[in-house]
């Protein structure tokens, strides 16, 4: 005897909402170091804990963070002209 298709939709549903809610979830990585559990960010010595669990070189402070927005210029102006002495 088989069972009404109509049956598994709400389990398949629910099953496909799940798997695109974890999709979704941005994925961050703690850091092991000798056996001690750090969150992402911590820095010990050089070193600094990447959202992907691995560690790497600190960033040099002023440097600019990777994927940080350009810093903002303040814009130019253009040279005035000198005045004739005529308005």
């Amino acid at each position: 005897m088989t069972q009404p298709r109509h049956l598994f939709r709400p389990l398949l549903a629910a099953v496909a909402a799940a798997a695109a809610l974890l999709a979704a979830t941005p994925a961050v990585a703690d850091c092991y170091y000798n056996g001690a559990l750090y969150p992402t960010g911590t820095t010990l010595g050089d070193l600094v804990c990447r959202k992907d669990g691995s560690w790497g070189p600190a960033p040099k402070p002023g440097a600019p963070q990777p994927g940080a927005p350009p810093p903002q210029l303040a814009p130019q102006r253009a040279p005035a002209e000198p005045r004739s002495g005529v308005l």
